[in-house]
C-alpha cells in the first residue's frame, strides 16, 4: 500500500507506521545490479511526462530516490538505450508535459502507445508493468523478471495506492503463474509489438516467481473493451468479513458484491465495510441509498497532496468519475479484501468498484488467496488493512438527498466536450516545403463557447480555427517535431491541456530528428558525457549533469570531463555487441557537433581526436 508523502502528523503518523509497507515503483523499475532492461511493457490509464523521464532514468540505473531531478545525461542515455525495448501504454489523450517544455520530449512518441479508446463508453485502465533484465557481461546468467499490478498511474499523485510486486527468474525456483504469459502477450499485441517479443514469451511458462509464504497467486488478467468473460463475482456466501475499497462506486457494483449475502440488517460493526470518498459516496446515495446503507461506510480524510496546480499536471480540472481522470482525492486504491472460514481472498488491480470497470473498460485483475492460520503474510496483510481503517473516518449518509453540486455539473460537462474532442480529432502531420502540417480526416464540431489551441511540444499554442481541417504549425527545425503535439480546451473558466497523438506521414526518421535533437539537447559536453558513461558502462560520465527540462548552458564547458582515450575505444570493442551499438549510435550524434563559441572549441578539438580515433580502430578491426 503506498502512502501519501506528507500524511499528517502525531497520532497519525504512528498509525501509518504500523500500515502495510510502501514501494516505490521506481525501485520496481530499476534493474538489478549487472543487469539492463531487456523489455518492459507498462500501462496506465494517465500519465505525466516528468514521471515517463523518472521511470526511464530508473530503468537504465540513473533514477533519483524520489524521482525527481532527473538529469538530461539520464534522459538521454534512456532513450538511446531503451528505445524499441520499452512502452508506455496511455488511454489515448490523457498524457500532459510541462507547460514549458524542452523539444527533447518530443523523443517520448517512440515511447508512448496511445490506446484509442472513445472514453464516452470505454478507457484503457490498466495499471500493470512487466520488465525483462537480462546480463550481458553473464551470458549464461538467468534472465530476471518483474511484475507490478496495482493502482495508481503514472503520475505524480500521492495518494493511498495498493499494489503487488512479484520477481521471478526463467528457470529459477518458485511459483508457476501461467497467466502471466496470456496478460504480456495482451499488452503486446495492444502495443503492435508481438514480434519484438516472441522470445521473451517463449520464455515466460518456464520464470517460476518469488511469492511469499501463505499466498497463492490463483488469477492474473487483463480484460479488454468487448471481453464478456468477464464481471465482478458476488463475495461468497461464507464470507465472514468483507472489505471493499475503491474511489469510484455506482451502484450496480456496491449491489453486485453483496448479491449472495443475507439482506438482514446487522450490527455496524459486522456489517461489509466500503471505504471512499466522501464526493462519491454522497452522489452514489443519491440513487441508491437502500444498497449503500448494508455498509459500514468509510471514507478517508483529505489527501496530504498540495492542491495547487503542478506545472507538469495539467489536467486538475477534468474529473472523470468513472476512469480517474481525477488525482488526489486522497484515495487511489482498488481492492476488496474477502475473508471465509477456510481463507482470505484478495482482488487487487485497477478497476473500480463500478459496472463501467468490471464490465466495459480494459483493466487488470489479481485475484490471491491468503492462508489464515499459521501464515506470517497473512497477519502482516490484516495487521495492515486494519491500520489503513483506522485512519479513514465514519461516513453517515445524509438524511435528505443532497442537491446536485452545479460546479460540479459544469466539470462533468467539461469533460463531456474534451472525451469528445479527443475522440473526434484524427490527425495525421505532414511536412510542407520545411513546415509541419496538422491535418485533419474531418472537421471538428465544439460548442460555440469552446477554444481550441494546438501547437508543438515546447512551442506556442496557436487557435484552431473554426471548420478549419488543416493547420500549419510555426516554422521551425525538422528536428524539433514530434508525433505528440499539444492541444488546449477552454471553455469559460475551465481549461485542460493535454498531448494528441497525430503521427507524421512518412514518419520522422532517426537521422532527420532524433540524432539533431539530441545533439541540440546536449551541447558539446554533453555528448561527451554520454559517450564517456558509454565507454565506460555508466562508471564516469564526467560533465555537468543538468536537470532533464533546462537547457544547456550555450558556451560554457565543463573543466571536468573525462579523458577520451584509445584505451576506452579498445574497451567498447571488446565488450558485448548491444554496449558497442549503443556506443555508435552516439557516435552518430558526436558527429554532428561543431563549436558556436571559442569556450567551446577546445572541447570540440578533444572531440575530434577522439573520433578519429574511433574512426582508426574501427578500419582496423572490421578488415
Amino acid at each position: 500500500m503506498n502512502s501519501p508523502a506528507n500524511e499528517g502528523s502525531g497520532d497519525e503518523d504512528k498509525a501509518q507506521a504500523k500500515h502495510l509497507p510502501t514501494s516505490s515503483l521506481l525501485d520496481f523499475l530499476t534493474p538489478p545490479a549487472g543487469y539492463v532492461v531487456d523489455r518492459a511493457l507498462c500501462s496506465a490509464y494517465s500519465g505525466q511526462c516528468a514521471v515517463l523521464v523518472a521511470m526511464l532514468a530508473a530503468m537504465v540505473r540513473q533514477g533519483t530516490a524520489d524521482g525527481k531531478g532527473s538529469s538530461s545525461l539520464a534522459l538521454a542515455r534512456a532513450l538511446q538505450r531503451l528505445e524499441n525495448r520499452v512502452h508506455f501504454l496511455l488511454q489515448h489523450g490523457r498524457l500532459v508535459g510541462p507547460r514549458s517544455a524542452s523539444p527533447i520530449l518530443n523523443m517520448l512518441d517512440r515511447f508512448v502507445v496511445p490506446v484509442k479508446y472513445d472514453e464516452r463508453s470505454a478507457s484503457w485502465h490498466p495499471k500493470v508493468c512487466v520488465m525483462r533484465c537480462v546480463n550481458r557481461s553473464t551470458p549464461n546468467a538467468r534472465a530476471v523478471w518483474r511484475l507490478w499490478i496495482g493502482s495508481r498511474n503514472f503520475t505524480r499523485d500521492e495518494s493511498w495506492d495498493m499494489a503487488f510486486a512479484l520477481a521471478g527468474e526463467a528457470g529459477g525456483k518458485g511459483e508457476e503463474i501461467l497467466d502471466v504469459h496470456n496478460l504480456t502477450r495482451g499488452l503486446a499485441i495492444e502495443a503492435d509489438v508481438e514480434s519484438n517479443w516472441q522470445e521473451a514469451l517463449q520464455e515466460l511458462p518456464q520464470v517460476r516467481w518469488q511469492v511469499p509464504p501463505g499466498l497463492r497467486i490463483e488469477k492474473v488478467a487483463l480484460f479488454k473493451q468487448g471481453e464478456s468473460d468477464r464481471d465482478l463475482q458476488p463475495a461468497p456466501k461464507d464470507a465472514r468479513s468483507i472489505l471493499a475499497v475503491s474511489p469510484f462506486l455506482d451502484g450496480w457494483a456496491v449491489r453486485q458484491l453483496l448479491k449472495d449475502q443475507p439482506a438482514t440488517s446487522v450490527a455496524r460493526s459486522t456489517r461489509p465495510r466500503l471505504i471512499s470518498t466522501p464526493m462519491c459516496l454522497s452522489e452514489v446515495a443519491r440513487h441508491h441509498r437502500a444498497a449503500l446503507s448494508r455498509y459500514d461506510l468509510r471514507e478517508l480524510p483529505e489527501s496530504g497532496q498540495d492542491d495547487q496546480q503542478d506545472d507538469d499536471n495539467a489536467e486538475a480540472h477534468s474529473p472523470d468519475a468513472d476512469a480517474d481522470a481525477t488525482e488526489g482525492r486522497g484515495l487511489h486504491a482498488k481492492f476488496i479484501w474477502i475473508e471465509t472460514p477456510k481463507r482470505g481472498e484478495l482482488r487487487l488491480g485497477s478497476t473500480n468498484l463500478t459496472e463501467r470497470g468490471w464490465k466495459r473498460n480494459a483493466e487488470v485483475l489479481a485475484i490471491a488467496t491468503v492462508t489464515l492460520q499459521g501464515s506470517g503474510f497473512s497477519e502482516g496483510l490484516r495487521s495492515g488493512l486494519k491500520a489503513f481503517d483506522d485512519l479513514c473516518l465514519e461516513h453517515e449518509l445524509p438524511e435528505q438527498e443532497q442537491p446536485i453540486d452545479p460546479e460540479q455539473h459544469l466539470h462533468d460537462e467539461f469533460d463531456n466536450v474534451r472525451k469528445a474532442l479527443v475522440a473526434s480529432f484524427i490527425a495525421s502531420q505532414k511536412l510542407q516545403n520545411g513546415i509541419a502540417i496538422v491535418a485533419l480526416q474531418s472537421s471538428l464540431t465544439l460548442p460555440a463557447h469552446a477554444r481550441l489551441r494546438v501547437g508543438r511540444i515546447g512551442d506556442t499554442l496557436n487557435p484552431w480555427e473554426a471548420g478549419a481541417t488543416e493547420m500549419a504549425l510555426p516554422i521551425a527545425p525538422v528536428h524539433e517535431n514530434g508525433d505528440l503535439i499539444r492541444m488546449e480546451l477552454t471553455i469559460g473558466e475551465l481549461r485542460s491541456e493535454w498531448l494528441q497523438h497525430a503521427p507524421f506521414d512518412p514518419s520522422l526518421s532517426r537521422a532527420d530528428r532524433d540524432v539533431p535533437l539530441l545533439h541540440a539537447y546536449l551541447g558539446i559536453d554533453g555528448v561527451i558525457s554520454l559517450l564517456n558513461d558509454s565507454l565506460t558502462a555508466g562508471g564516469n560520465g564526467g560533465g555537468e549533469r543538468r536537470e532533464w527540462n533546462k537547457q544547456h548552458p550555450l558556451g560554457i564547458t565543463s573543466e571536468t570531463i573525462a579523458l577520451l582515450g584509445i584505451e576506452a575505444v579498445l574497451g567498447s570493442w571488446v565488450r558485448d555487441a548491444e554496449s558497442l551499438r549503443e556506443t555508435q549510435r552516439i557516435i552518430e550524434i558526436a558527429r554532428r557537433c561543431n563549436p558556436t563559441t571559442e569556450k567551446e572549441e577546445k572541447t570540440y578539438q578533444h572531440l575530434k581526436a577522439f573520433l578519429q580515433s574511433w574512426d582508426a580502430v574501427e578500419q582496423e578491426l572490421i578488415k
